[in-house]
């Protein structure tokens, strides 16, 4: 599905270039900015251009966070992967059970 900020660049561009065509070939055609001899395409251009800025600042906003979310993937695979590392069962440090009273009696 297309963006709906690249659609509308399209649209803003489309306009734009219409508009240029049109007064190009007519130039009594209206589309000028009153008070001066600016053509309206040139805002249709810039409005163009901010649509396609903001659509491209979210594709790679949206690429850096699937990015993100595949080493976050691949890292929590890898720790699932790894074998834990047997160790030596030490009753000094077994906390689960409580003291034997003869090991009261020893202290």
């Amino acid at each position: 599905m297309l963006d709906p900020n690249f659609i509308m660049a399209i649209l803003w561009l489309l306009g734009a270039l219409a508009l240029f065509v049109w007064q190009w070939r007519d130039p009594n055609a209206r589309g000028w900015i009153i008070g001066a001899n600016i053509s309206l395409g040139w805002l249709f251009v810039l409005l163009g251009l901010y649509k396609l800025a903001r659509w491209w600042n979210w594709r790679s906003y949206a690429a850096a966070r699937r990015a993100v979310a595949a080493a976050e993937r691949r890292r929590e695979h890898e720790m699932r992967q790894q074998q834990p590392t047997p160790t030596e069962y030490n009753p000094t440090f077994d906390f689960n059970n409580p003291p034997r009273p003869e090991d009261e009696a020893a202290r």
